[in-house]
């Protein structure tokens, strides 16, 4: 079953290793960048994924100058992204970024997972 295909796009592996496990436990696939150069090149060359769960703080290009870049580019630029961050305020970095939701880490399964849904579901339906 493929409930669709996500990037997670962070700095810290162990992060995206749990991130990982827990998504394709409930069906999707995922694909993984270290910060936001590796997941511009990602979503450059490799199909477009569902959603981007994306980190803030990440060295060489962090989640706000990737959220910029990818809004910049119109093959990319409706890809919804999920701000996951452990700055409490991920909210508020969460609506001027243009992100669809935002999760504090570390988010419980049951909050990403829903997150995850409702995003993808709510992208489904605009288009």
């Amino acid at each position: 079953m493929d409930a669709g295909r996500i990037l997670i796009v962070d700095d810290s592996e162990l992060v995206r290793a749990v991130l990982r496990k827990v998504l394709e436990a409930a069906g999707y696939r995922a694909d993984e960048a270290v910060n936001g150069h590796e997941a511009l090149t990602a979503l450059r060359h490799n199909p477009l994924p569902d959603v981007i769960l994306l980190d803030i703080e990440m060295p060489n290009m962090n989640g706000v100058a990737f959220r910029l870049h990818q809004l910049r580019q119109p093959r990319m630029a409706g890809v919804p992204v999920i701000v996951h961050s452990l700055f409490p305020d991920s909210y508020m970095l969460g609506s001027i970024m243009q992100a669809s939701a935002y999760l504090t880490k570390p988010a419980n399964r049951a909050a990403l997972l829903a997150t995850v849904q409702q995003v993808i579901s709510a992208t489904q339906t605009s288009h």
